[in-house]
């Protein structure tokens, strides 16, 4: 399931990179005279800005490309400040430049010192490459060491979360629900941090949509849960997206179980949501998410009905 927005490409050196490039923006905010509410104003919020330039907290590209060129600073003095070879790879990734993000990944693969954070690094670009190019296969070395990297943390700070995130489709699916039921252990610290919520929000959704594609309706039960009660304590105008999702995603899991009406009803109902506030993009690509939806069901179904028949064939003999 797709997100709305592309996450700040991280690698595991994620808070170093933020400081410096936090520490950049900062000296030249203050260089230029330039209040912090005269920086952030139609960007972001105040504190949002703050957390910034102290590298607590990364951003989207779009709203961190529009702060930059407010105090007029260059792509090229931040690629300077984070490294090169990072600098690439977020303007590869925000770019959608496949040729050049597989030749750093070849690079990179090439290297003769890997450890488990640096598959992890690897793996985000293949996941990238992955939504990019359907047909990119993720090697499955890569995809173990990653597992071995987020098995062994014992701390989820906002980086490893964004990590997480942006690999989790590129996971095998019982993986990724033990770990975001361990994601779940943490919840009461995650309900105090704004910006791990919503991005726990964005976790859940993607899990809880690969869980009802692989018929998990128990830990898609589970997931839907937890998402329905996050949102519960964040209503407001910038979480509709999320929360018609939440109502679609609930529709799928009442048709999985029987009730077609139902969820139909629901998942229609989010759609519709989608087409009035004239988001068409959406409205197509839900609207093929239901499609695949039903044909699920009725397989289901098919195939229930075949065991059944088969069970009576076998009790008749």
């Amino acid at each position: 399931m797709n997100n709305n927005d592309k996450m700040f490409f991280t690698s595991m050196s994620c808070q170093k990179i933020m400081k410096k490039v936090a520490q950049l923006f900062k000296d030249r905010r203050k260089v230029l005279g330039m209040t912090a509410e005269e920086v952030a104003k139609g960007i972001c919020d105040i504190k949002t800005l703050y957390n910034m330039e102290n590298g607590k907290t990364s951003m989207n590209y779009g709203d961190l490309f529009r702060l930059f060129k407010k105090v007029d600073l260059a792509f090229e003095e931040v690629g300077l400040a984070i490294g090169y070879d990072q600098y690439k790879i977020n303007n590869y990734c925000y770019e959608n430049n496949i040729k050049e993000l597989e030749k750093i990944l070849a690079e990179k693969r090439d290297s003769p010192f890997l450890n488990n954070e640096d598959y992890v690094y690897i793996l985000m670009i293949s996941a990238f490459l992955n939504e990019m190019k359907p047909d990119y296969n993720i090697p499955e070395k890569d995809l173990e060491k990653a597992a071995d990297y987020f098995m062994d943390l014992n701390y989820w700070g906002y980086s490893e979360m964004v990590l997480f995130c942006n690999t989790l489709n590129a996971l095998k699916i019982n993986l990724v629900i033990l770990i975001t039921q361990e994601l779940t252990n943490q919840i009461e610290e995650i309900h105090r941090n704004y910006k791990k919520k919503n991005l726990f929000i964005r976790i859940l959704i993607n899990v809880s949509y690969a869980c009802l594609q692989h018929h998990y309706l128990a830990q898609a039960s589970y997931f839907l849960n937890h998402l329905g009660s996050l949102l519960k304590t964040q209503l407001n105008e910038n979480n509709m997206f999320e929360r018609q999702v939440f109502k679609f995603m609930k529709g799928y899991y009442y048709l999985l179980n029987g009730k077609k009406q139902k969820g139909l009803e629901m998942m229609n109902t989010a759609i519709g949501i989608f087409a009035a506030t004239e988001s068409f993009d959406l409205v197509e690509r839900y609207r093929k998410y239901l499609v695949q939806a039903v044909a699920q069901a009725e397989e289901k179904l098919d195939e229930n009905q075949k065991n059944k028949f088969g069970n009576l064939r076998l009790l008749d003999k």
